[in-house]
């Protein structure tokens, strides 16, 4: 399943295109995506149902998924996050105490 983000504009609009859409639908998605930052296709209300599940049967949204979160005593968290591909990424929260 590809990654809609891995998407231009201009090579969404091709994708509707191919499917008989008109080009405005890959601004709305655009809008969706980067503007409205959803997590969920079926949350682009302004697109059929149909055309969302067409969407969600073919892209996915790419987002990240929390796989563990450890905390520190000092308030600090680590977060490994699982990417698209399976692959996992960590990153640190540090508390700002000022």
């Amino acid at each position: 399943m590809e990654n809609i983000k891995d998407y231009t504009l201009s090579a969404l609009t091709d994708w509707f295109a191919e499917r008989g859409q008109r080009a405005f639908r890959a601004r709305q998605v655009f809008q969706w995506l980067y503007q409205r930052r959803v997590t969920d296709f079926q949350e682009m209300t302004d697109l059929s149902r149909g055309l969302r599940e067409e969407l969600a049967a073919h892209f996915s949204l790419g987002a990240l998924e929390r796989a563990e979160v450890r905390e520190s005593s000092d308030g600090s968290r680590k977060y490994a996050l699982r990417l698209g591909d399976g692959g996992l990424i960590e990153t640190v929260l540090m508390p700002n105490n000022t």
